[in-house]
This record gives structure tokens, C-alpha cells and sequence, in this order.
């Protein structure tokens, strides 16, 4: 697991790179220094299931413990995301 001392040092690099966290979190760095919060999960398509990537915010804006939980003025959190992508009948995002 990710912790917030490692997530606040991550440098960036030649090319873009992630920290991973849990449960499909993870923190992409890119090369200009942008630290930016993703999750990534698998969206139900008929029979099908697809990969998809859910952007949480930039860190510092957006903490590690925000990112894992509800952050602040996004309704659609990982938990959603999951009981959604399991089929379950989880409201839409309203954005």
C-alpha cells in the first residue's frame, strides 16, 4: 500500500509512471511533475466487461486518504465505481 509520505515524494521521470495504492488506485506521474489520482476498473458492456480509468483529482489538491474515501465535491467515488462495474444498480455520475 501507498502512503502519503511516498506519494508527496514521487519525482517525475522521462516518461510517465504509477504508484499503486489498492483496489485499482494508483497515483500516475508524469513527466512535467503532474501527480494525478486514477482508478482504474472494469465497466460492465452487455456480455462483455471493459477496462476503464476514473480521474480523482491532482495531488496535493485531492490527499491519498481523499482519493480512498470521497473527495471533496466528486460524487462518484471507487466504492460506486465498484458496486456499479458489479452490476449493481448504482446511480449514474452527475456530472
Amino acid at each position: 500500500m501507498l502512503t502519503d509520505k511516498e506519494a508527496r515524494a514521487a519525482a517525475p521521470k522521462k516518461t510517465s509512471y504509477r504508484l499503486a495504492d489498492e483496489k485499482g488506485l494508483h497515483l500516475e506521474v508524469t513527466p512535467a511533475g503532474s501527480e494525478l489520482w486514477r482508478y482504474r476498473y472494469e465497466a460492465p458492456q452487455g456480455e462483455a466487461r471493459k477496462e476503464k480509468m476514473l480521474a480523482l483529482g491532482r495531488l496535493p489538491d485531492v490527499g491519498l486518504a481523499a482519493a480512498r474515501g470521497t473527495p471533496p465535491g466528486h460524487c462518484w467515488t471507487r466504492a460506486r465505481t465498484r458496486a456499479w462495474s458489479a452490476g449493481s444498480s448504482a446511480p449514474r455520475p452527475r456530472w
